[in-house]
C-alpha cells in the first residue's frame, strides 16, 4: 500500500514538473520566434514605409518612365545597368531586385508597364487594392517557373505634375531571402524544443525523486514515531493496570498493605508525565511556539549550581565529576532551556558509566563561540554514524532494558538549534563519548 501511494505521488510530480517545463518552453520557444520574425521584418517595413511616402521615389520612377521607358529597368535597389543586365531573356536579372515600384492610375491601369520589362509578366500578377492605403500587407506570386515569391507591399495615393494620371505608387520588397531563414530558425528552434523535452524528461524525473525524498523521509520517521511512542506509552500502561487489578481484587487491604504496588503505579504515572510533557516540549519547538529567554548569565555561578548537586550524586555511586570551567565572563543564553540541556547530557553521562569512570564538564571560548563538553569514560556508543543518538526514540539498546524514552538528546538537539548553535557526539577514545555543543558567544 505505501510503495502504491509512493509510485502514485511520483507520477504525480513527474507529470506536473513535465507539464511545468513543456509550457515554459514552449512559451519560450514563441516569444523568441515572434521576437525574431518581428526584428527581421522591422528594418524591411522601415525602408518600404519610408520609400513609399518619399516624393523623391516617384519623382525618381517618373523621371525613369519619361526619359528611358524600353531600354533598362527600374535602378532602385538594383545592380547598375550594364551589358550583362540587360539581357533580359535569361531570367537571372528579377534575383537581384529586392524592391519594386508600381505606379497606377486611378483607374487601376499600371502606367510603368514598359520599365518593368521581362519583369511584367511576374508583376502582371498584382493587382492594385485601394481600400488598404498607407498600410503594410503581404502578398505573394509564382513565376513563370512556378517558383512562389513573397513580398511586403505598401500602397499610398500620389501625385506628379509630370505624370497627371498617377493616382497611386505601390511599393513592394522582395523577402524571399528572410522567408528562407526563418524556415530554417523555425526547425533549428523545433530541434533544440526538441532536446530541450528530452532534458526536461530527465530533469522532471529526477526533481520527483528528489521532491518526494522528506517525503518519504517525514512519512518513516512519522511510523517510526508512532511505534515508538506506542511501546513506551503501553509498558507503564501495563504496569499500572496490572497494579490496579492486584488492589481491585483484594479490597479488605489496608494500605500499608499495598504500598508497593501504590509505589509502582505512581513511578510508572511520573514516567508518563515526563514522557507527556517531553513530547509537548518537542511539539512546540517544531511548531515555533517555544521561544528562547535569552538573558545575560555568569557563566561561573550558572555551571557551579548544576555540577555540585550531580557531583555528590556521581560521588555516591563511585565516579568523578570534574568542571573544567575558564570562562569569567557573562553570556547571553536561555539559562533554563542551557540548564536542561547539561541536565541530560549529565543524567546520559551517569546512566552509562560505571563505577571508577570520569565525568568532564568542559567550558572554554573558542573564537567566536562557547564551547560546552560533557565527556566521560564509560562504555561509550557503538552507532556507526553518531547523528542517530539524536534522533527521536532511538536507543541503542533495542531491546530498551536501559531506563529512558530516547527523547532526551532529541530535545538537547532542539535546545541547540533555537540559540543557532550546533551539537555532535564523537567517541573518546579508548573508551567513552564525548558531547560537544558550540553556541553563538553573544554577550
Amino acid at each position: 500500500m505505501e510503495e502504491q501511494l509512493i509510485k502514485k505521488q511520483t507520477r504525480r510530480l513527474f507529470f506536473g514538473y513535465l507539464l511545468t517545463f513543456a509550457l515554459l518552453f514552449t512559451l519560450l520557444g514563441v516569444v523568441v520566434f515572434q521576437a525574431i520574425n518581428r526584428n527581421m521584418y522591422k528594418e524591411v517595413d522601415r525602408n518600404l514605409t519610408s520609400a513609399a511616402q518619399s516624393q523623391r521615389t516617384i519623382e525618381r520612377e517618373v523621371k525613369f518612365l519619361k526619359d528611358e521607358p524600353k531600354t533598362t529597368p527600374p535602378s532602385n535597389n538594383t545592380t547598375p545597368p550594364n551589358d550583362e543586365n540587360l539581357n533580359f531573356d535569361d531570367g537571372d536579372f528579377r534575383s537581384d531586385l529586392q524592391q519594386v515600384v508600381l505606379l497606377w492610375s486611378k483607374k487601376g491601369e499600371l502606367l510603368n508597364e514598359e520599365a518593368l520589362g521581362v519583369r511584367f509578366t511576374e508583376y502582371s500578377q498584382v493587382t492594385l487594392t485601394t481600400t488598404v492605403l498607407d498600410k503594410i500587407t503581404s502578398l505573394s506570386y509564382e513565376d513563370s517557373q512556378g517558383v512562389q515569391h513573397t513580398f511586403h507591399q505598401i500602397t499610398v495615393a500620389a501625385s506628379s505634375a509630370d505624370l497627371t494620371e498617377l493616382a497611386y505608387v505601390q511599393v513592394l520588397v522582395n523577402t524571399d531571402q528572410i522567408k528562407t531563414s526563418m524556415k530554417r530558425f523555425q526547425v533549428t528552434l523545433l530541434l533544440a524544443m526538441g532536446v530541450a523535452f528530452i532534458v526536461a524528461l530527465i530533469a522532471s524525473y529526477l526533481l520527483a525523486q528528489r521532491a518526494l525524498k522528506p517525503i518519504v523521509s517525514g512519512w518513516e520517521k512519522q511510523q517510526a514515531f508512532v511505534a515508538n511512542a506506542s511501546h513506551e506509552l503501553r509498558t507503564p500502561l501495563a504496569v499500572m493496570q496490572s497494579q490496579l487489578e492486584g488492589l481491585f481484587l483484594s479490597p479488605e487491604k489496608q494500605v500499608i498493605e499495598v504500598s508497593e504496588p501504590i509505589a509502582t503505579t505512581l513511578r510508572e504515572i511520573r514516567r508518563l508525565t515526563k514522557l507527556s510533557n517531553d513530547l509537548l516540549l518537542l511539539a512546540r519547538f517544531d511548531a515555533q511556539q517555544s521561544v528562547s529567554d535569552k538573558k545575560l548569565t555568569a557563566v561561573p555561578h550558572f555551571l557551579q549550581e548544576i555540577s555540585e548537586p550531580y557531583s555528590e550524586l556521581a560521588q555516591g555511586e563511585g565516579k568523578t565529576l570534574l568542571l573544567d570551567n575558564t570562562v569569567t565572563e557573562s553570556l547571553l543564553f536561555d539559562p533554563d532551556q542551557i540548564r536542561q540541556l547539561l541536565l541530560i547530557l549529565l543524567d546520559n553521562a551517569l546512566k552509562y558509566t560505571t563505577a571508577g569512570d570520569t565525568i568532564t564538564i568542559l567550558s572554554k571560548v573558542q573564537e567566536k563561540n562557547w564551547l560546552l563538553q560533557v565527556k566521560d569514560t564509560g562504555g561509550g556508543f557503538q552507532t556507526v554514524s553518531p547523528q542517530q543518538l539524536f534522533e527521536r526514540f532511538y536507543r541503542e539498546d533495542t531491546a530498551r532494558t536501559t531506563k529512558g524514552s530516547g527523547l532526551g538528546l532529541a530535545i538537547a538537539k532542539t535546545i541547540v538549534t533555537s540559540h543557532d548553535g550546533e551539537i555532535k557526539a564523537e567517541k573518546n577514545l579508548p573508551h567513552g563519548a564525548i558531547f560537544s555543543v558550540t553556541l553563538p558567544r553573544k554577550k
